[in-house]
């Protein structure tokens, strides 16, 4: 197949690097500035700044190219091929001409060029609109294939992208099974056609992986921070997928290798909060004096490391992050038990004095409350190896026949 080479956007002169073998440019329009529109809500694509856009149009279709957008990981490239325009309109102005291309899936795209004197392109592109024939019978499919995909990426509708992209891929397999009966040059266009589907599904992973760290981000902003990580590492995923197809089609993987980046900086990010926070907690008990307080505060740090726990499990956490939480989880167990404990003997002593008092109604509540801990530590200390759960069973059995002697 021929060799394919990363589109850019800057100079104007490296347009030709959008063109496989046997297609042929012929206009070029040029803007610093304006970029290219969508006819959706969030529709302009403008360049970054120190960068261009640029349209060319070839025997087979139009391409844009946006120098470095905001928001896109690289430029922004769409092609149309002149099979889906089922209108163009050119407006002319003083000192720019404006480009408009519907298609058949019902969007219009626009371009503002800087030169005025477009009319040869908007001949040709009028003489091709005009050819009924269209591409080639092995060709069309293919087309029609990276149309539907390109639609269902625009709207991220990824069950449909995914449901689709199988029957492409069935297409390109018959293409290529096809090319050596065909005319001269149609090889050349299925080659065009396959890197464009492998862009599509490459596209498609960068697309999803951007809008889990999106996700990702809103839910860190809230405090979301085992959620924001899951989002993180689901972004991970879709980027490390990008970054793999990148690498078994030969086309650009920057975007996802970026994208990987950010992925796990942002996962460390809430991992570390997350720890962090549970940290906090744990010191907040040791210097609270009401043990009630006390054991609810180490409630919540157990809670946060109970979360995390879940998380650090993933691969991509090391191991010293993983010894670091486990090491911190046992302390706060430990903690835990001992304050549950206490709170034990609290309720024992205030049941005890009430029992004195001949209230047995309040000193029987006093004595549950004391039984509902050492059940508590019991758990604990059955759960994790860091308690003594035989002398918490002794205190139990005691506390139990105590409140079984008490008339209900």
């Amino acid at each position: 197949m021929p060799e394919h080479r990363t589109p850019r956007a800057e100079p104007a002169s490296d347009v030709t690097l959008w063109l496989g073998d046997g297609e042929q440019l012929q206009h070029v329009l040029t803007n610093e500035r304006t970029g290219v529109d969508r006819s959706e809500a969030t529709s302009a694509i403008r360049p970054a700044a120190d960068r261009r856009a640029i349209a060319g149009v070839t025997d087979h279709r139009v391409v844009f190219v946006v120098g470095g957008p905001s928001a896109y990981d690289g430029d922004f490239v769409r092609s149309l091929w002149h099979s889906e325009i089922v209108e163009t309109r050119v407006e002319t102005e003083s000192l720019t001409t404006r480009w408009e291309f519907e298609t058949t899936a019902g969007r219009c795209w626009s371009f503002t060029a800087r030169e005025t004197d477009t009319g040869e392109g908007a001949a040709f592109l009028a003489a091709a609109r005009a050819d009924r024939s269209g591409p080639h019978p092995v060709v069309r499919p293919l087309v029609e294939h990276c149309t539907i995909l390109s639609v269902h990426l625009e709207q991220e509708d990824w069950v449909a992208f995914d449901r689709h992209r199988a029957t492409a891929w069935e297409a390109l397999n018959r293409a290529w099974e096809d090319c050596p009966d065909s005319p001269a040059g149609v090889p050349n266009a299925v080659d065009r056609l396959s890197r464009e589907l492998h862009r599509l599904a490459r596209d498609r992973q960068l697309r999803a992986g951007r809008a889990a760290l999106s996700a990702a981000e809103e839910r860190l902003d809230v405090g979301a921070l085992a959620a924001g990580y899951r989002r993180a590492r689901t972004g991970a995923d879709r980027f490390e997928r990008a970054r793999t197809l990148s690498e078994r089609d030969d086309i650009d993987g920057a975007a996802a290798v970026s994208g990987l980046v950010k992925a796990d900086e942002l996962a460390e990010n809430a991992l570390g909060r997350l720890l962090a926070t549970a940290k906090m907690h744990r010191a907040e008990a040791a210097e609270q004096s009401d043990v009630e307080q006390r054991v609810s505060t180490l409630e919540t740090a157990l809670d946060r490391y109970n979360t995390a726990a879940t998380l650090v499990t993933d691969d991509s956490v090391s191991e010293a992050v993983r010894a670091r939480a486990r090491t911190e989880a046992r302390q706060t167990i430990q903690a835990l038990i001992d304050a549950r404990l206490d709170a034990a003997s609290t309720h024992g002593v205030t049941g005890n004095r009430k029992l004195a008092d001949g209230n047995e109604a309040d000193a029987k509540r006093a004595y549950l409350a004391a039984l509902e801990d050492l059940d508590r530590a019991r758990e604990l200390a059955r759960s994790f190896p860091v308690g003594d759960v035989d002398s918490i069973r002794t205190r139990r059995e005691a506390l139990t026949a105590q409140v079984a002697s008490l008339s209900d």
